[in-house]
Parts: structure tokens; sequence; C-alpha cells
């Protein structure tokens, strides 16, 4: 049975360039279906500990053409795990798990919001990032073997947060207007 290691670190000024190298290989890789690609997750907030994997949003034109690039994705040493548990994504995870790609289209649009605004929300906000932090490291203290226990522990205030990051996200749309 595989051990999923749960560590949360400092935050590590590796983990753009890291980022910037891999959103290159990835455009090599989805060409003319990528629209955008973004940084998410906690590496992305600067400041903030982590586990350190580094979460790629890819915005596409269409989800399901991702499944003729899989061959390309393992060649740039990919695993390529479809939707993995969340319909309308295409997963892929570096080897190593360093690096997980989350590609949506705009039948996602709902989802890619979300990721987008709670990451504004904590870098835009950082005594909620604080919060996450210190709670990210109690549980992977807790749980430092057992990524599920460690993920159902974050998942009612990520909620909670996404929530309010989704309304203040769509409320600026309004003001812009």
């Amino acid at each position: 049975m595989k051990v999923d290691k749960v560590e949360v670190v400092d935050y590590n000024e590796e983990w753009l360039r890291k980022y910037v190298y891999e959103a290159n290989v990835i455009r090599n890789i989805l060409v003319s279906e990528l629209i955008t690609i973004t940084h998410i997750g906690s590496t992305a907030v600067p400041g903030l500990k982590a586990k350190p994997t580094i979460d790629i949003l890819a915005f596409v034109k269409d989800v399901k053409k991702l499944d003729d690039l899989n061959e390309k994705f393992e060649a740039a040493g990919y695993r390529c795990l479809g939707e993995d548990g969340i319909k309308g994504r295409r997963f892929f995870m570096k080897s190593d798990n360093s690096v997980h790609v989350h590609a949506y289209d705009d039948n996602n649009r709902d989802r890619i919001e979300a990721l987008l605004a709670f990451y504004d929300y904590l870098k835009d906000n950082p005594e909620v990032a604080k919060e996450y932090e210190d709670l990210k490291v109690k549980l992977a203290k807790k749980y430092p073997r057992n990524i599920k226990k460690y993920t159902q522990g974050k998942a009612a205030f990520t909620k909670e947060i996404e929530t309010k990051a989704v309304n203040r996200y769509r409320h600026k749309d309004i003001e812009q207007i």
C-alpha cells in the first residue's frame, strides 16, 4: 500500500521558478488547445507554508481533446489520471508528485472561478492566509501519513473561504461594469 507523506514546509522562492518552467512545458504540449495557464494552490501565495506541490490550472478550449495528448504528457514525465474524481477535469501529476495540472474547459467555469478566487482571497487577506497555514501545519502533524484525512481536515475551512472568495470575486465584477 502506498503511503502519502504529508509535509507542510516554509514558502520557497523556487516554487515560482518551477511553476514558470512547468507552465512552459505544458504550453508546448497543449499548444492550440490552451486558453490560459496560471499558478494556483498554496505554493502560489507568497510567504505561505505549503505542501511542496506546484498546482497549475490550465483553462482549455475542449478538455476532452486532452486525452489525445496523454503520450506527450507522459513523455514530459506526467501521469495522466483522467478526471480523477472531478467530472469534466483532466488531471496530470508529475511522476515525482511535485506538480499537479488541473485542466478545465468552459463547461467548468464555476470551478475555475472558485480556484482563482480562493487564492486571490488568500493573497489579499494575510490574516486568513495565516489561519489557513496554521490549520495545514496542525493537520500535517496530526496526519503525517494520511493525505486523505489531511484533506478532509481542511475541507470545511476551504469551503467557507471559497464561498467568501467567490462572492467577493463576483461582486468585484459587478463593480467594474
